[in-house]
């Protein structure tokens, strides 16, 4: 067979196909809405009508305040209504922080409630990417630089096994699950908010990737539509990423282990300092938005 690819139509859930209550269908009419660091990454906007844009643009001009956390989701929103002001402000999880303060739990309580080592290394996978041993030769490597590993959920499961000596207990409480990113050594895995998160606190982290759009064949296709890719690329350090591709990593224990060691912890905190000033911006351009609106009447 040839490798022309065929007419293939990708099924959606009702909830990501447009017109839906995201895009303010419904109430953006009457009442003052605003679009906060707002993610469309995977969205295949080149393949969008023109009357799918239209309405978008529509809908577009009805916000106070747009801004989001991706340059996917700009370009997404310029293809709409190229006359948009669209600002790329960061994911609120860069606030935590600073907005949850004391709630946050304290170092002591977490290692105390989850019965941890002094120094450990979160490992949360989706499925599969390392077998048993690869993951026993992790530990082993952490183990000689005084870290252990610890099996950490993702999506609230394990959808994976392996031979650590700890693994957190479910269910987790969403602010301990915060807590456990914030004082561990290290995290490697999956998904975008534990690499935010510990980009937030300065943790130093590896993304097993699993975002970005695929082929009719189930090949990423590297276009930039990964959302961790775009918040590495925003902190220059895109080298602490593997793009897993049909389930695999292409990356060894080993190379992980040994990449995490140069990781630039200071330059990390100081942009994410940095990030926290731009949301604060943010949160008072959105109020600004709204009073100028109900003045405006």
């Amino acid at each position: 067979m040839g490798k022309q690819r065929p007419l293939w139509i990708e099924p959606l859930q009702r909830e990501r196909r447009f017109p839906n209550p995201f895009w303010g269908i419904g109430f953006a009419d009457s009442v003052p809405t605003a679009m906060m660091s707002v993610s469309s990454q995977n969205s295949k906007y080149q393949k969008f009508s023109t009357f799918t844009l239209r309405h978008m643009a529509s809908q577009l001009d009805k916000m106070k305040y747009i801004s989001v956390r991706d340059a996917w989701t700009r370009k997404m929103m310029l293809e709409a209504n190229s006359a948009l002001s669209i600002e790329v402000t960061p994911d609120p999880v860069f606030a935590l922080n600073q907005n949850l303060g004391e709630k946050i739990p304290r170092e002591e309580s977490v290692r105390s409630k989850f019965k941890l080592p002094k120094k450990y290394v979160l490992i949360g996978l989706r499925s599969q990417v390392f077998s048993v041993d690869e993951l026993r030769e992790m530990n082993t490597l952490f183990l000689k630089q005084g870290m252990e590993c610890v099996a950490f959920c993702i999506d609230g499961r394990y959808n994976y096994q392996h031979p650590f000596n700890y693994q957190i207990p479910l269910p987790l409480n969403p602010l301990d699950w915060f807590g456990l990113i914030k004082y561990a050594s290290a995290y490697i895995g999956s998904n975008m908010h534990p690499i935010v998160s510990a980009l937030t606190n300065g943790v130093p982290c590896y993304s097993i990737d699993n975002w970005g759009t695929v082929d009719f064949w189930g090949h990423k296709t590297n276009d930039g539509s990964s959302k961790v890719y775009d918040v590495l690329t925003q902190y220059g350090i895109t080298e602490y990423r593997t793009q897993l591709n049909q389930g695999q990593s292409g990356v060894s224990p080993r190379e992980i282990v040994q990449k995490l060691a140069s990781f630039p912890t200071e330059k990390v905190r100081a942009i994410s300092a940095k990030r926290v000033e731009i949301y604060n911006q943010m949160m008072q351009n959105i109020l600004a938005s709204f009073v100028a609106s109900q003045k405006g009447k």
